[in-house]
């Protein structure tokens, strides 16, 4: 089993435990660091990694932007999936949190630092 598809089943899981308290639920952040998205792209669908990719809201442009002490909001480089409601699923899911990868720029990235 690839890293990706773990990534995917473990942050599923996660998302069905529930608290202590009945009313919260988990909250879970996957960091996609595979260049390809594979988990991302799974999670929250190839759009929504698209749109992120294009308006330069992947992890390496947050790494980028920690480094050079730009101010940023880590909101803006989170993208939530929230699953839709089910009649068949006994257990329902927490949303989750994804940040994104991108290979271009990673690969810039690496050259620069």
């Amino acid at each position: 089993m690839g890293t990706s598809t773990a990534t995917i089943f473990m942050a599923d899981f996660a998302s069905s435990l529930r608290m202590k308290d009945a009313a919260r639920l988990p909250r879970i952040l996957v960091l996609d660091a595979d260049d390809r998205s594979s988990a991302a792209t799974a999670l929250i669908g190839r759009d929504a990694v698209a749109d992120l990719v294009r308006r330069e809201r992947a992890l390496v442009h947050l790494l980028d932007g920690l480094m050079t002490g730009v101010e940023l909001s880590l909101g803006d480089y989170v993208a939530t999936r929230t699953p839709p409601p089910s009649e068949g699923r006994r257990i329902r899911l927490a949303p989750l949190d994804v940040i994104v990868s991108e290979q271009a720029s990673s690969l810039d990235r690496d050259e620069r630092h």
